[in-house]
C-alpha cells in the first residue's frame, strides 16, 4: 500500500488537490504484494492499482459503477482522438494523458457525450464500432448512443457499422 500511495501523491495531484475527489476505499491484498484505491468524484470515480509492482488504472462513471463500466485510459484515448486502434502507453504517459484530457473524460461520462454524437450526425460520419453491435449490452452507454444515432436517421450497415442517412461517406 505505501507503494501504491507514493505513486498517487506523486502522480495524482490533479485528483488529490481537487476537492471534488476523495478516496473512498483501499484494499491490500493477504500477500502485500497488491493493493488498490478508488478515488471519487460527482462524476468520475478512479481506480488504482498496484498489481506486483505493476501499476494500473481504470476509471468510470460514479453513477453507475459496474465492472463493464471501467475503462482503460488508452482505450478511451482512442475514443476521444478518434483513432481507429488503441495505442497502449506506459502508466506515467497514461496520466500525463489524463492530466491534459480530464475534463473531456468527464464530459464523456457525464452525459454530454450527446455533442461529440451531434457532431458526426452534422458531419454525416459512418460510425464504425469495435464490436458488433449485438455484442454490447443494452444498458451500456454504447447502447445509450446507438439509440440516439438511431433515432437522428442512422441505420445499422454489417454487424458493427452505423451510416448516417443518405449514406454519408466520412
Amino acid at each position: 500500500m505505501r507503494t501504491l500511495l507514493e505513486f498517487y501523491l506523486h502522480y495524482f495531484d490533479f485528483l488529490y488537490l481537487d476537492s471534488q475527489y476523495r478516496i473512498t476505499d483501499s484494499k491490500t491484498g493477504g500477500d502485500a504484494a497488491n493493493a488498490s484505491l478508488t478515488v471519487t468524484g460527482p462524476v468520475l470515480t478512479w481506480f488504482l492499482t498496484n498489481d506486483r509492482g505493476q501499476m494500473q488504472l481504470s476509471v468510470g462513471p460514479t453513477h453507475s459503477l459496474t465492472p463493464r463500466n471501467w475503462f482503460w485510459p488508452s482505450l478511451i484515448k482512442q475514443y476521444l482522438d478518434r483513432d481507429s486502434t488503441i495505442e497502449y502507453l506506459p502508466v506515467q504517459k497514461e496520466i500525463e494523458w489524463v492530466r491534459r484530457h480530464i475534463q473531456d473524460i468527464e464530459r464523456l461520462f457525464s452525459g454530454a457525450n450527446q455533442h461529440v454524437l451531434d457532431i458526426a450526425i452534422k458531419n454525416g460520419d459512418t460510425i464504425t464500432l469495435s464490436v458488433p453491435v449485438r455484442m454490447i449490452p443494452e444498458d451500456s452507454y454504447t447502447a445509450a448512443e446507438i439509440r440516439y444515432l438511431e433515432a437522428h436517421g442512422y441505420q445499422r450497415s454489417g454487424p458493427n457499422t452505423l451510416i448516417p442517412p443518405f449514406g454519408g461517406v466520412h
